[in-house]
């Protein structure tokens, strides 16, 4: 018996497969698991594990993460993927109600005639991804959990820092990030989450900014383009850039005024004491002056894009290119 386990997210996708088989069987003891991986595991070994006679129980139950060779996101199938198909389809075919394969698959399934022959003959399980409002449940349910409290803006800003550029999140950041909280504080507030939960765009463009500041010109590139492999535009990039040039200036500035990093922190309201002091470690060779220049030409590279129509993706790549050679 073979079910298919479809779903965006892969974690929250296999755990609602585990989720299944423990309400299935739990009452049954004479089980044996087995846990497989697409990625490092050939569809023949888990293959050869179903069709071996078990000696210690009376069903099988086999769960087969990660198959990518099945999913949509496989623009194209080699021979063997095609052989492996082929021999899902064989076992789908077999009645043998002592073994159950689950296969997981995201974010969906490639169509193809095979892939059509295998559902036809598996149990296909489709599994919706939370909403926001479901994620903002969970949190508290977890939190509340272990005798901690979480306010409300602090559980907005999780979830806002765990949404990818497509605006999907992902379960697992979620619940790893509400476990570290937990571990920290009884009362976890937006101090707390912005404190230690990684903010993907915003430390992303940290790093270029403290990259290109430091003459490391191919690494700025490479997050750069990094950046645009996870889907975000650089319309989206821009503003963030500019606001952290702007952070960087405004520091420069007050250290200039002979301010040290507590009273820099105090006049800019900036809780976190090692930002001023990165920014501090990462502006002391460039000047005031320089600073507000490079201001002035993100200024301008937004301009060039709404109304000039250039291609902002290498207009930006050449404003980091000549990074060095214009401002420090």
């Amino acid at each position: 018996m073979v079910y298919i386990y479809v779903g965006e997210d892969p974690y929250y996708t296999y755990l609602e497969c585990k989720r299944n088989i423990e309400k299935k069987y739990s009452e049954n003891k004479d089980i044996d698991f087995y846990k497989f991986d697409g990625v490092l595991d050939e569809v023949s070994k888990v293959i050869d594990t179903c069709m071996t006679y078990s000696f210690f129980a009376s069903k099988k139950v086999i769960i087969y993460d990660r198959c990518n060779f099945l999913s949509s996101s496989k623009d194209k199938q080699d021979a063997k993927k095609e052989k492996d198909i082929d021999s899902l389809i064989d076992f789908a075919m077999i009645e043998d109600y002592d073994v159950e394969l689950n296969l997981i698959v995201t974010p969906s399934l490639q169509k193809s005639e095979k892939i059509k022959t295998l559902v036809q003959n598996s149990n296909l399980v489709s599994v919706q991804s939370l909403s926001e409002d479901d994620y903002f449940q969970f949190i508290n349910r977890k939190v509340n959990s272990q005798n901690k409290k979480i306010s409300t803006d602090a559980c907005k800003e999780i979830l806002a820092r765990c949404k990818s550029a497509d605006g999907k999140f992902d379960y697992l950041q979620v619940q790893n990030n509400i476990d570290k909280l937990c571990l920290a504080t009884d009362n976890i507030t937006i101090d707390d989450v912005e404190a230690l939960v990684y903010k993907p765009l915003e430390d992303k463009i940290f790093t270029i900014s403290e990259s290109l500041l430091n003459k490391n010109t191919a690494y700025a590139l490479k997050v750069f383009r990094d950046l645009l492999s996870l889907g975000y535009q650089v319309y989206s990039i821009l503003p963030v850039l500019y606001n952290s040039f702007w952070f960087l200036a405004r520091v420069k500035y007050l250290a200039i005024q002979g301010k040290n990093i507590d009273e820099i922190c105090s006049n800019m309201n900036e809780k976190s004491f090692y930002r001023v002091k990165y920014a501090l470690k990462n502006i002391q060779y460039i000047t005031y002056k320089n600073l507000n220049k490079i201001l002035s030409d993100l200024g301008k590279e937004e301009n060039n894009y709404k109304y000039e129509n250039r291609d902002p993706e290498a207009s930006l790549e050449t404003f980091m290119c000549l990074f060095d050679k214009n401002y420090l």
